[in-house]
């Protein structure tokens, strides 16, 4: 079993009017917009290593901000409750999520690992809490220091994160 976590992107808000795909940008924007948003037209998903500081002085930018995206293309169902902004182009549909916590229990709806670490982040033994919250924020070498404190503490979910390393 794999652990999937939601992807970290930038959400690109340029002024009204100004078409994030008919414009010229001061970064290449071929292979770092995701194409996850028709509407509205002043706004993209980028990829999260894109480097933003160029956009940021961009008079015709907004904001640049923070998002948490799974997507139709990735290794899970999208839930049909969710919190997030749901979003549907051609190639597929999308959750998009300003707050990383409402992301992760979106997808803890459809993918048991993180439904047990946010288990572990809430009521789970003392010692292995912050290290769940170090998996989930993306150190995935935590994974296995926290199996090994759940098996110590002989909590039942430590079978389960053991099969995530």
């Amino acid at each position: 079993m794999a652990l999937f976590l939601p992807h970290r992107c930038w959400l690109l808000t340029a002024r009204e009017g100004v078409s994030i795909e008919e414009s010229a940008w001061p970064i290449e924007m071929d292979g770092v917009n995701w194409n996850l948003l028709e509407e509205p037209e002043n706004q993209a998903v980028l990829a999260g290593g894109c480097d933003v500081e160029a956009l940021r002085a961009d008079p015709r930018v907004v904001s640049i901000d923070p998002v948490w995206v799974f997507t139709s293309e990735d290794p899970v169902e999208l839930p049909e409750e969710h919190g997030g902004r749901y979003e549907q182009v051609c190639a597929g549909s999308s959750l998009i999520s300003t707050d990383r916590d409402l992301a992760l229990r979106d997808l803890a709806r459809v993918a048991e690992p993180v439904r047990q670490l946010l288990e572990v982040c809430a009521a789970g033994p003392a010692v292995a809490r912050p290290l769940a919250r170090r998996v989930l924020d993306g150190d995935l070498e935590a994974l296995a220091v926290l199996a090994d404190a759940l098996e110590e503490a002989g909590d039942p979910l430590a079978g389960g994160v053991r099969a995530l390393i």
